[in-house]
């Protein structure tokens, strides 16, 4: 059963894959029940893996990174559900929500000044 979860989370993230294959992006581990497993990624920010077994699917997020005077890294929980595409997609977009990051305020533009 495994390999058929597996295989099936391999296709819903290789859309997510443009410039670099699943393979180098995912890394997969079986539970020691054999009936699931996790998907760990990472971006520069977070570590998130996916936990899945016959009927589910979730996510947790955490942090690489210590913030000064801490001793731990920051997590969440992400979406969980049933093992279908609909959760999938749902922890993604809260992939996406979670690294989004504020922008500065706009700067308008300054008008230039001629020297004396």
């Amino acid at each position: 059963m495994y390999d058929d979860l597996k295989a099936q989370l391999q296709e819903w993230f290789a859309g997510f894959g443009r410039w670099r294959s699943t393979e180098d992006t995912v890394r997969f581990s079986q539970n020691q029940e054999g009936d699931g497993g996790r998907a760990l990624f990472c971006t520069a920010a977070h570590t998130y893996a996916l936990a899945f077994s016959v009927g589910y699917l979730g996510c947790t997020a955490s942090a690489r990174v210590v913030r000064p005077g801490e001793d731990w890294t920051r997590g969440s929980d992400l979406p969980d559900g049933p093992f279908n595409k609909g959760t999938f997609d749902n922890i993604m977009q809260a992939v996406v929500a979670y690294e989004l990051v504020a922008l500065a305020p706009p700067v308008e533009a300054q008008p230039e000044t001629v020297p004396a």
